[in-house]
């Protein structure tokens, strides 16, 4: 008996043990379907102007420009995020006139995703399609921003079946051009990890030398709330704090032009050994956007941030506030609203880091930017600093214990 139950084990494992490598999915190395380093449109079709001149060419890492397409003011053509020495560009010599189209050669989706890096203009007349039978299944145009960013298409109901890519430029002007760099086949449906790279932070100004800070605020008792930023935090209307967060006292550590690596560096040059801080009130990353960082690296600079401050002051929760309007660019073009704030707010943890989004307190309800909260459509106003603290306050009484 003993022995028939033994055997009926093993027969029972040993199955188990085939379904269960039956149903581990095999994940296969990735296939790069076009980097364009050949220099050369050779699995593509060309179509109009646009692309005749083939890849755009950069040379030099710090400041890529085309190899020989400047245009008569010697503007250089450069696109950060870039991979390798060529990419697909619609406009290598800055003229945004000609139009176009590359359609790739049918190629085998046998993985479950597609990886590019795409840039240019916005709207949907510059863009890369994926066709499935003829039919367009997926579309992406780029944030209109100087540089790529990397996308990530779910491909997995299309596995199996043939697809085409098209990257289309039909439009004229402005933002009118399309570039698209390293196409590539992947099982991974994770965007590739963000890494620092300290240079590209630095377009906007220098970091100044010399004391980060005055850091008499460190062992200051009286320093329980922090405000951290840019001038947007530096500006903060003190008769709007009042009026809404009366008897309770902050130090104001904004300051002008800061980007995000600026206050990192700033963090990292201060001993905060003894911080009284039991709040810090964060907003950055406006003028990392204004700068054409991709959505993505603004995102992460505001991560970077945070990190840095809960090494820094372990003991203090965090209160990272949604980037502001910037322009006059309506609702859905504001990279802030439709891009950036919806990935910081996944910083929030509940625990030690809160997320408070007020950036739609300062559009009208048609969707436009509202001067009379933004004056300058990127600072508020008094009004607008009264928005912001009257939607900071409950959160204070929790944060800081109060009774």
């Amino acid at each position: 008996m003993n022995y028939i139950r033994l055997l009926a084990l093993a027969m029972a494992l040993t199955a188990s043990m085939a379904f269960c490598l039956a149903e581990t999915p095999t994940v296969q190395s990735d296939v790069v379907f076009d980097d364009f380093e050949s220099g050369r449109f050779d699995k593509w079709a060309v179509e109009g102007a646009a692309f005749e001149k083939g890849p755009l060419e950069i040379e030099g890492l710090d400041s890529p420009r085309a190899k020989a397409g400047s245009n008569a003011d010697g503007e250089k053509v450069y696109s950060p995020g870039h991979q390798g020495k060529y990419l697909a560009h619609s406009a290598p010599d800055r003229n945004y006139g000609p139009q176009g189209k590359l359609t790739s050669q049918p190629f085998a989706i046998d993985r479950h995703a597609l990886k590019f890096l795409i840039g240019g203009g916005s709207s949907p007349s510059t863009r890369m399609d994926l066709l499935v039978d003829g039919k367009v299944v997926r579309t992406a145009s780029g944030e209109a921003l100087h540089g790529v960013t990397e996308r990530v298409w779910d491909v997995t109901e299309w596995k199996g079946r043939q697809g085409v890519l098209q990257i289309v430029d039909a439009a004229s002007g402005g933002w009118g051009y399309v570039a698209v760099d390293r196409i590539v086949l992947t099982d991974s449906l994770t965007p590739a990890p963000w890494e620092e790279d300290p240079k590209d932070f630095l377009t906007l100004r220098t970091v100044q030398p010399g004391n980060p800070w005055n850091n008499s605020w460190v062992k200051d008792p009286n320093a329980k709330l922090l405000l951290m930023g840019d001038s947007i935090t530096s500006g903060w209307n003190g008769s709007a704090f009042k009026k809404f967060c009366a008897n309770r006292s902050y130090v104001n550590l904004g300051r002008s032009m800061e980007q995000a690596a600026h206050l990192m560096w700033r963090l990292d040059n201060i001993d905060c050994e003894g911080a009284q801080a039991k709040l810090i009130v964060l907003m950055i990353g406006s003028n990392d956007g204004a700068c054409n960082f991709s959505s993505q690296d603004v995102a992460a600079g505001v991560a970077g941030v945070v990190g840095r401050l809960r090494t820094k002051m372990p003991q203090a929760k965090m209160l990272v506030m949604s980037i502001l309007p910037r322009g006059n660019a309506p609702k859905d073009k504001q990279q802030a609203f439709t891009k950036i704030n919806p990935i910081i707010a996944k910083l929030a943890d509940g625990k030690n880091v809160f997320y408070l989004d007020i950036c739609e307190k300062y559009f009208r309800s048609d969707g436009t930017v509202d001067q009379a909260l933004l004056g300058d459509l990127v600072h508020p106003t008094g009004k607008g600093y009264e928005i912001w603290a009257e939607a900071m306050e409950p959160l204070f009484k929790k944060l800081l214990d109060e009774n």
